[in-house]
């Protein structure tokens, strides 16, 4: 990479920073597999890096950072987002193609420059010739068209890295399994549905969900085969739930469901009618199920409210499980 427009990559490495695999393949040739980040970025923006793994580390997932990275001795400014899983963290890294921006302030101050000559000229002398003219409005034109194109240029690269930010987020909150909501984000958004639908006549409804004897599943049919069973029971909850349920895998093979805008008799209907698909597709498990129905006020759920709940949702579905064990 020898010239100052700098391309797009992804950096793959470990929570330590260290280097284990760039995309495109050895794309930018000093930048070695074991590397840490440290050795590859700006001391300037150290800082930065540091505060970019604390978090990514901490919340699974971070946009909008900046950094410059050391490319064949040469600081290039990149826009990096990135998120982690199973330990590794995944880095997108969007350059600022530093020399059309250099271009770009140069074209609006020359353009500046020959709009105030153009004045002057007519101000000083107004038998300017005709030829004149034309060869000023052509320039002008020119340097205009120029400028065109460098914005069109910084608008797909905000529009690349708004593409990215949204798959990252969509990767942060949902489950890679099952692609049902996970934990984290049900955290996240139920304050917000509790304060959307306060209000009479709604109500919300939550629900968790267990199989029973799903370790027997794994252990006699493989945990490939106990995947697909996991899939099938999201697959089967979506079925039944309306577009504004939501359906989270809290782990393992626990889930949630909630209902808005339901009674506690719709919501048990859905259930025992999952509970009656799951069958078909698994002899040796069975679904166990409790249901509580959240109050609700003008304000949203506290963390503590919600694992209150939690707790009571969890109680009624261990004591069902007992049942249909």
């Amino acid at each position: 990479m020898n010239d100052k427009k700098s391309k797009n990559f992804i950096l793959i490495c470990d929570t330590s920073g260290n280097l284990i695999e760039q995309m495109p393949h050895d794309f930018i040739k000093n930048f070695k597999k074991g590397e840490n980040l440290l050795e590859i970025t700006d001391p300037g923006f150290h800082n930065s890096l540091f505060d970019f793994i604390i978090k990514i580390k901490k919340q699974e997932y971070v946009l909008g950072y900046e950094m410059a990275f050391l490319i064949n001795g040469e600081s290039y400014l990149y826009d990096i987002s990135g998120y982690i899983k199973d330990g590794v963290i995944h880095i997108s890294c969007l350059g600022r193609d530093e020399a059309m921006t250099k271009i770009l302030k140069e074209i609006i101050s020359i353009n500046n420059k020959q709009m105030n000559q153009l004045r002057q000229v007519y101000k000083e002398n107004a038998m300017i010739k005709a030829t004149n003219e034309d060869d000023i409005y052509t320039e002008i034109s020119k340097l205009n068209s120029e400028l065109l194109n460098s914005k069109r240029t910084i608008q797909k690269q905000n529009a690349e890295l708004s593409d990215y930010n949204r798959l990252l987020k969509n990767i942060a909150m949902k489950d890679h399994l099952t692609s049902a909501y996970n934990r984290r984000y049900f955290y996240e958004i139920l304050p917000d549905i509790s304060k959307r639908v306060s209000g009479k006549n709604s109500s919300l409804i939550m629900a968790t969900l267990d199989l029973n004897n799903f370790k027997k599943v794994n252990d006699i049919l493989g945990h490939d085969f106990g995947d697909k069973v996991l899939v099938s029971l999201v697959d089967m909850i979506k079925e039944n739930i309306g577009s504004e349920d939501l359906v989270f895998r809290l782990g393992g093979d626990e889930f949630l469901v909630l209902f808005v805008n339901r009674t506690m008799d719709e919501a048990a209907q859905i259930l025992r009618k999952v509970s009656e698909q799951y069958k078909k597709i698994s002899d040796i498990s069975s679904l166990a199920y409790g249901i509580v129905e959240i109050p609700l006020s003008d304000e949203p759920l506290k963390g503590y409210q919600i694992d209150h709940y939690l707790k009571m949702a969890d109680g009624l579905m261990y004591e069902h499980k007992t049942v249909v064990k």
